[in-house]
């Protein structure tokens, strides 16, 4: 369920049985999000279970005819589409469903072959050798904008898609807004940024005047030191504590060095003055025999 919504939109198929293995992410509101994944799960794996049942998985893949595609791939986009026409006859028939939809990503098995559907932006990744590598593509309004190179990947997975999963209607807005202006990953954030953060009158800034928006943020953010920049002033206060350092070392030398010959030069003072001392005495001595 996560840690920031009350509710679970999400439904999960898991069917080791018909090695059939799925996952729905609901949307429409809770009750409608909520029933679109599960009617999408469920009309999925009787479909699947109806075409075990004529035996129509059990077709080997060496029997296809050249250029024939296979037939469980074609039974899977049967049930996929089946699980669509469902829930909008549905969403239909109901105002208070009206609306709702999901997604749909499913893994069929079949000997050693994987059959995979995909619907929306619910993904499937390949994890191997502790790397994990994305098979499916986002159909969404934001992933052909990042095909037409309009937007950085990067940009739109960290700004625009979190948004979309919250309002996919405010995240087309703003998406189709900036747009033109190709813009960077910092400047999508900075716009994202203004978006979450701002008023109204900032949102309409935005989505009328990007450009604007973003001079007028430039203006009154310094620009952030770069990589290089952020080096040299860590090399620079490193060189300030080097210098610190020496300098309190050269003076604890000093003091070190005057004390020694401090001590020196008053152990010779003290051996001078015995010997001065021992000859005064002497002197005396010999006056009185003379």
């Amino acid at each position: 369920m996560g840690r920031k919504r009350h509710h679970n939109e999400d439904s999960l198929l898991c069917n080791n049985e018909l090695a059939l293995f799925a996952v729905a992410d609901g949307m429409g509101g809770h009750l409608g999000g909520e029933r679109a994944s599960r009617m999408a799960v469920e009309i999925l794996e009787r479909e699947i279970e109806k075409a075990r049942a004529e035996g129509l998985l059990a077709k080997p893949a060496g029997e296809l005819a050249p250029g024939e595609p296979h037939p469980i791939r074609a039974l899977l986009r049967r049930a996929v589409i089946e699980a669509d026409r469902s829930i909008y006859e549905v969403a239909m028939q109901n105002p208070a469903l009206a609306g709702m939809g999901t997604t749909l990503t499913v893994l069929l098995f079949s000997g050693d072959t994987l059959h995979m559907g995909h619907v929306g932006d619910s993904r499937a990744y390949l994890y191997r050798d502790g790397r994990a590598r994305q098979l499916t593509e986002d159909h969404s309004w934001i992933q052909e904008q990042v095909r037409a190179g309009v937007l950085s990947a990067h940009a739109a997975m960290k700004y625009l898609v979190p948004l979309a999963r919250t309002d996919a209607a405010a995240a087309q807005q703003l998406a189709t807004a900036i747009a033109p202006l190709k813009p960077t990953s910092r400047e999508v954030g900075a716009l994202y940024q203004g978006w979450q953060g701002g008023t109204a009158r900032t949102r309409e800034l935005i989505l009328s005047s990007p450009k604007v928006f973003l001079q007028a943020q430039a203006v009154q953010t310094p620009t952030p030191p770069s990589a290089t920049q952020r080096f040299l002033n860590d090399l620079g206060a490193l060189g300030g504590i080097a210098r610190r350092a020496y300098r309190t070392l050269q003076a604890g030398l000093l003091q070190q060095l005057l004390e020694s010959e401090r001590t020196e030069v008053l152990e010779t003072f003290t051996r001078v003055n015995a010997d001065m001392q021992r000859l005064i005495h002497r002197i005396d001595l010999e006056s009185v025999f003379v």
